[in-house]
C-alpha cells in the first residue's frame, strides 16, 4: 500500500516566504471565502442533517416524558 504524505503533495502556496505581504494576505483572503461557498453547496446535505437529528432528538423525548 502506498500514500502519499499531505505535506509532500505539491501546493498552491510552496514558497510563501518568497511572496509580498499582499500576496500573501489576498491568498488568506482567497481561501477564506471557499468556505462560504463548500458551505452553500453543502446545504441541502446540512438540512437534511438537521431534520433527520431534530426528528430523533423528539422522538427520543417523547421516550422520556
Amino acid at each position: 500500500m502506498s500514500f502519499t504524505k499531505t505535506t509532500e503533495q505539491d501546493s498552491h502556496y510552496n514558497h510563501l516566504e518568497t511572496r509580498s505581504i499582499m500576496d500573501v494576505l489576498s491568498i488568506i483572503n482567497s481561501e477564506d471565502q471557499s468556505v462560504p461557498r463548500a458551505v452553500e453547496k453543502a446545504l441541502p446535505q446540512i438540512e437534511a442533517l438537521v431534520e433527520h437529528t431534530t426528528k430523533n432528538f423528539k422522538m427520543v423525548a417523547v421516550c422520556f416524558i
